[in-house]
């Protein structure tokens, strides 16, 4: 079988999107498919190898093509630019297809999932948030092969809009338990990451987006009735970082981007792990499914997360420590209760690792290719 995966992003990226990518073209090239991730031909400020920048098996082929590079230019409104650089791209990506001979194109972009209408190729759609104007897309989602959203709300909001139910298989998002099997112990890890052994760590790894809740976190450590602990933030841009350091907040370190290969060093230093996400925004409470709380999951350390739709999907009371969402004294108390209950919250770390063994990306991968067979 050969798919030819179609994105319209800059990889590698320290944002999670391209990550994801990789991983699921690294888990279909596992499972016997000969597949092909096709890029813009584009200047990127990270010039490392994207296998080597993610530690990513090379079992799959990386072709970039032509586009445009107007969004590096102030000449025109970003807006503007963007949606000349995403017409140049579909455009080129159709002579693309027609150059060669494909079983399926696989996708997360909404422009790329418009070539449905002018190809025979079959293309399969990972849906990561659905369109506010559905009835608009409705036209040439008919015309998909396999729609694969990432919720299963997502699901029924694609199943109202009277697509075929048989088209749509849900994907969550998924974790390579294999690169959590560390053998240092906390203590360790702490030493290696430079981390003060005598503190309670609480972590948040991922982008500071407003969506993603961390606002929330930082004003948190302002009610958190001890005093020796220490907020890890791993990850975020200069930018986010420069913003986020004006909230009011206490005992909080900022650590930057890491490597993808440094993750699970990170997790598995702390005492516990935040998922935050904000109440606010639909993408958060509907359409995320997070490879960071997978990570978690999978990092065995107890877990604190916003009690939200979109996650329910797949932890429970069983797994996770529930707080309400963007309620900062909230999620104070919740975070005093798992330091303070450590013999407690120990089985729902076990139970979530039990869990995410189901959603690795190789169980990921065979999913969608038993669809396609």
């Amino acid at each position: 079988m050969k798919i030819v995966y179609i994105t319209n992003s800059r990889i590698p990226t320290e944002k999670a999107h391209g990550f994801q990518i990789m991983k699921m073209c690294e888990a279909l090239g596992k499972a016997g498919v000969k597949v092909t991730l096709v890029l813009p031909k584009r200047t990127n400020t990270i010039k490392i190898d994207p296998f080597e920048y993610w530690g990513i098996e090379r079992v799959f082929d990386v072709e970039k093509i032509f586009s445009l590079n107007l969004m590096d230019y102030r000449f025109l409104p970003k807006n503007l630019a963007f949606i000349f650089d995403s017409l140049a791209f579909s455009l080129a990506s159709i002579l693309y297809i027609k150059k060669g001979e494909n079983d399926y194109i696989y996708t997360r972009d909404r422009d790329i999932a418009f070539l449905s209408l002018f190809t025979q190729t079959p293309i399969v759609f990972e849906v990561h948030f659905i369109p506010r104007f559905l009835y608009v897309y409705k036209i040439f989602f008919k015309r998909l092969y396999k729609i694969a959203p990432i919720t299963y709300f997502s699901k029924k909001v694609l199943e109202s809009a009277d697509l075929e139910k048989d088209n749509i298989i849900v994907l969550p998002d998924a974790v390579d338990i294999e690169k959590f099997r560390v053998n240092s112990t906390k203590e360790e890890l702490r030493e290696y990451l430079d981390l003060p052994k005598n503190k309670k760590i609480i972590m948040y790894v991922g982008q500071l987006f407003a969506w993603k809740g961390v606002q929330t976190l930082l004003e948190a450590t302002n009610f958190i009735s001890r005093d020796d602990f220490l907020l890890v933030i791993v990850g975020g841009s200069e930018k986010d970082i420069k913003n986020a350091k004006n909230i009011p907040q206490k005992n909080t370190l900022f650590v930057g981007q890491k490597r993808a290969e440094e993750i699970p060093k990170w997790l598995k230093s702390a005492d516990v792990l935040v998922i935050p996400n904000s109440g606010k925004y639909d993408i958060s409470r509907y359409y995320t499914s997070p490879m960071k709380l997978f990570e978690y999951m999978a990092s065995r350390v107890p877990i604190v997360s916003s009690d939200l739709p979109s996650l329910r999907e797949i932890i429970t009371e069983n797994e996770a420590i529930f707080f309400k969402p963007d309620d900062a004294k909230d999620l104070a108390k919740t975070i005093d209760y798992v330091l303070e209950n450590k013999d407690k919250v120990h089985l729902l770390s076990e139970n979530a690792y039990g869990k995410v063994q189901e959603y690795t990306w190789e169980k990921r991968a065979k999913k969608i290719l038993k669809e396609l067979e």
